[in-house]
């Protein structure tokens, strides 16, 4: 349930950053009419930069982790992952602007792009890192784990699996090879069955 649940979640992302960057970069072209010293200038000769923003977006964010699982992150690595994304969309337009000698595109559009787009990437993984702490608070995202043994090095697995469950990893019970242990609770997790009826106990 898991895997699937965070499969599902990144693949929202995914389309709630490609939907983004579109009405960033349409938001921005807006905008520009505001600034005094801008002239006229046409929508239809910006359209073709929406391909290689969203190719130049998506790649940078896959390439520097802003789509790794909310339990394998935290929001800071996704704000430097973002920092880094639009350094490279800038960096890189402009570059291309420059270099290609294009003087239709008006480089106000880049900018204002570039600062809408670090807000709505940045809401996106706010809202991610929200949904995933809401569906372990349900259940519905948890990884559960079920220990084998009861002895030191059992007892210390369990404890630094129970400073996870934040992050979506809960210890549901013991089984142990000693039948005198059934029924016990250690640490709070209860033996339910041993290693011979094991097939039963994960019925």
């Amino acid at each position: 349930m898991k895997h699937d649940t965070s499969t599902e979640l990144g693949f929202n992302v995914f389309l709630l950053d490609v939907l983004s960057t579109v009405l960033a970069f349409l938001a921005a072209f807006w905008l520009r009419q505001f600034v005094p010293a801008e002239g006229t200038v046409d929508l239809c000769s910006h359209l073709f930069l929406i391909p290689l923003l969203l190719f130049l977006t998506i790649g940078s964010l896959s390439w520097f982790g802003a789509y790794r699982r909310p339990h394998a992150t935290t929001f800071a690595a996704y704000l430097w992952a973002i920092c880094k994304t639009i350094f490279v969309i800038v960096g890189v337009l402009l570059s291309l602007l420059f270099f290609l000698k294009i003087e239709y595109v008006s480089r106000f559009v880049v900018l204002i792009f570039a600062g809408l787009e670090f807000c709505v990437l940045l809401v996106n993984r706010a809202w991610v890192i929200h949904s995933f702490k809401e569906q372990v608070k349900s259940g519905r995202n948890q990884l559960r784990v079920l220990i084998v043994g009861t002895k030191k090095r059992a007892r210390e697995l369990v404890q630094a699996l129970q400073q996870q469950q934040v992050r979506g990893v809960k210890v549901v019970n013991f089984i142990d090879p000693d039948p005198s242990f059934l029924g016990q609770e250690i640490l709070g997790v209860q033996v339910i069955g041993t290693v011979e009826n094991i097939n039963e106990v994960l019925k």
